[in-house]
């Protein structure tokens, strides 16, 4: 998916099965993405700029410094409420569903024949989940090694799954 703003920086790299990106917009007139899913669970950091995603058929506020997630195959569009007066930065991490059906399995002893999706009712989060995200998201930038990086990632969303993780969907 290519970027509707031109002046944005981009930079990708994988941590394991995990693919990490960073996104820095330069100020300008309010972006948007068109809808679109993925086939992992995308977790978005949405550092200094606040703004608002199409997702489940509502409108979802996006504050800053804050968490937000979508799950696979769940069709979802984001977009700024007004111009950026200055350059913003988001970070993004796509899961794997086998990478958090396999975590969740192990915190919880489940048998590894466990196939549902872990799913997380809420979709923005704020506080410990958004800064141990961050903080494992920034290690490598910080001088982390790539193991290190593994580490507070698989710290991070254990503590997200623990916290917030169910099983499967609530019932519709």
């Amino acid at each position: 998916m290519e970027p509707q703003d031109k002046s944005v920086s981009i930079r990708a790299w994988s941590s394991g099965d995990l693919l990490l990106e960073s996104y820095r917009y330069a100020a300008g007139p309010p972006g948007a993405t068109p809808p679109h899913t993925h086939d992992e669970y995308q977790f978005c950091l949405s550092l200094n700029f606040p703004g608002e995603n199409r997702y489940r058929g509502a409108n979802v506020p996006i504050p800053e410094r804050s968490l937000s997630i979508v799950h696979p195959g769940e069709t979802h569009s984001s977009r700024d409420l007004e111009s950026r007066p200055y350059e913003t930065d988001f970070r993004l991490i796509y899961l794997p569903v086998a990478y958090l059906q396999q975590m969740r399995n192990e915190l919880t002893g489940r048998h590894a024949h466990a196939t549902a999706e872990p799913f997380f009712r809420e979709s923005v989060f704020h506080g410990k989940p958004f800064t141990r995200l961050l903080a494992a998201h920034t290690a490598r930038e910080q001088g982390a090694n790539p193991l290190e990086e593994q580490s507070l990632l698989l710290h991070a969303f254990s503590a997200l799954l623990i916290r917030e993780g169910q099983a499967t969907p609530p019932a519709a």
